[in-house]
């Protein structure tokens, strides 16, 4: 066995330990890292099968050459997995690591564990110190029963390989500024030696936060973490730097690596790795945050109050953040006689009306007021600003630019009603005028409407109706009334009768109108005669 056999892991078995980290495998523990190519794992340790016949110093040698020793077997369970993966597919006698050399008789495992006659596996009879008292390494046969040899028999051997292997705990972690942050390191496997390892800020061109000015440590930009006999985790904690800064979200990269001092603590070597993941990225929360306002809301001056919402993002973790808002009346058809003012506080002045957010609040609503009157008048608008940030941390707030301002449209609550201006019909039939009503539908109402003057047209001779009360119940938005056209034995031309909307009468709202330039329709009533005419005339 050549020592540039032991210490690469392939493509294809990296590969497989990645596929193994996303899924939650039942086969083992997802942070179990692969032994070298061709070595065999099983609980911590890696296992590797020579078949080179070696007296059982040159193997142990060859072993020790790359990190190992000749193995031990310490428990039915090993046994057993020698026995499976090894000794069957060998069919030749193995050297373990176990002899007696110092003193015959008291046997002693390579690795250093005790050994423990009550688990051992000797062939009947056997060590019984043959050869002349020679015997004093020992091996396996085949079929796993143990025996003592010459230690310059020539065997092929097995060497066992303790193994360590350390990871980051998480691939990212996010802290806020102003605060410590901790990064765990973990150590799995074999942890009864005393390791050493670095985690070092590195400063790729990626990364956007400083060591020193966003983010340090207590020993430097490289830590030295020393795991003492039986740590399986160390700590290491950095300052995350606190400013006045608007800044994005930043980052810097952790990385690990074994350095010189790691096994410092074993006498035989282990196989050291990084597992996964061995490089972190922190990112830092700015603590900065943002205010904006919904652009449109609509309200309706019969319900007294409109809500407008303003938002908070980005750090959301303050008590105190506040922003002031003012209302304007510049530019826009409300004025101050529709809703309740909020003048605009200059900056020396008392805040005037603030928005306070509390921890994790991310919107908070605010109550205008809005005036109720009898005046009949289109829908209506004005202005809320966000005006600027107050509070404990103003310094770390800004407004949006943009979605600063929002519009609220008041909605009149007042009612309309008009009618279609021309009807064309014959004498003798029915014609169908329509009133229409818009604005507020909500209450059932009553406008009335009446035929008269100016006309051609006579009541009695030529239309039956006078003045009639169109009803609308509540939701209508059009009424239909029918007019008799009554016929005459008369030869006439065309006449016609104007069409009036008078009275409202509605049940509770009080703000109603006509349209002023559609509040009369006039009706024309074709008279049916035919007439002759000289044919001179008619040509």
């Amino acid at each position: 066995m050549g020592s540039n056999k032991y210490m690469s892991v392939s493509r294809c078995h990296w590969l497989l330990v990645g596929v193994l980290l996303m899924s939650c495998s039942k086969f083992g523990n997802a942070h179990d890292v692969e032994c070298p190519v061709d070595w065999e794992e099983f609980d911590n340790f890696c296992y590797f099968l020579d078949n080179t016949l070696r007296s059982y110093d040159d193997a142990q040698a060859d072993c020790v050459a790359n990190g190992a020793t000749l193995t031990s077997i310490i428990s039915s369970l090993e046994q057993t997995f020698i026995n499976t993966n090894f000794l069957v597919s060998a069919g030749i006698n193995i050297w373990i690591g176990l002899i007696d050399k110092m003193t015959e008789g008291t046997l002693e495992w390579e690795d250093g564990n005790t050994y423990v006659a009550a688990d051992s596996n000797f062939r009947a009879g056997q060590p019984d110190n043959g050869a002349g008292g020679d015997e004093d390494c020992m091996h396996v046969y085949d079929n796993g029963e143990w025996n003592d040899v010459p230690c310059s028999t020539t065997l092929g051997y097995i060497c066992k390989m303790k193994r360590t292997h350390f990871r980051i705990e998480s691939a990212q972690y996010i802290g806020k500024e102003g605060s410590m942050l901790s990064i765990t390191v973990h150590r799995d496997g074999l942890i009864a030696n005393n390791d050493e390892i670095t985690l070092t800020a590195d400063v790729p061109t990626t990364d956007t936060a400083t060591y020193g000015t966003d983010y340090s440590s207590d020993t430097g930009a490289t830590e030295t973490l020393t795991f003492n006999p039986g740590d399986e985790t160390v700590t290491v904690d950095y300052t995350l730097t606190a400013d006045d800064d608007l800044d994005d979200l930043m980052f810097f990269t952790l990385t690990l690596a074994l350095s010189g001092a790691t096994m410092t603590g074993s006498t035989a070597g282990v196989y050291a790795s990084l597992g996964s993941p061995s490089v972190t990225q922190v990112f830092i929360h700015d603590c900065s945050f943002m205010f904006w306002i919904d652009p449109v809301y609509i309200g309706d001056e019969c319900d007294t109050m409109v809500e407008v919402v303003v938002h908070r993002c980005g750090y959301l973790g303050n008590t105190d953040d506040k922003v002031e808002i003012y209302t304007s009346t510049t530019g826009v058809t409300a004025t101050a006689a529709d809703f309740t003012e909020i003048t605009m506080a200059a900056a020396t002045d008392p805040v005037d009306t603030e928005v306070s957010f509390a921890k994790g609040d991310c919107a908070v609503a605010h109550q205008l007021s809005l005036t109720p009157d009898d005046v009949v008048e289109g829908m209506e608008y004005f202005e809320v600003v966000i005006d600027r940030v107050t509070g404990t941390n103003a310094a770390k707030g800004t407004v949006h630019t943009v979605l600063d301002t929002a519009k609220v449209f008041i909605l009149d609550h007042s009612t309309i009603f008009w009618i279609d201006p021309i009807y064309v019909g014959e004498e003798d039939s029915m014609i169908s005028i329509y009133v229409h009503r818009t604005g507020f539908v909500g209450d059932p109402a009553t406008v009335a409407l009446s035929l008269g003057t100016p006309a051609t047209a006579t009541l009695t001779d030529d239309y039956t109706v006078g003045t009639v009360p169109v009803v609308f119940a509540d939701g209508d938005i059009v009424k239909e009334v029918v007019i008799d056209l009554k016929a005459d034995d008369d030869i006439e031309d065309t006449e016609y009768v104007t069409v009036t909307l008078g009275t409202i009468t509605v049940a509770s709202a009080t703000k109603t109108a006509l349209d002023a330039a559609r509040d009369t329709a006039t009706i024309f009533i074709l008279d049916r005669s035919c007439k002759l005419y000289p044919k001179n005339v008619l040509g």
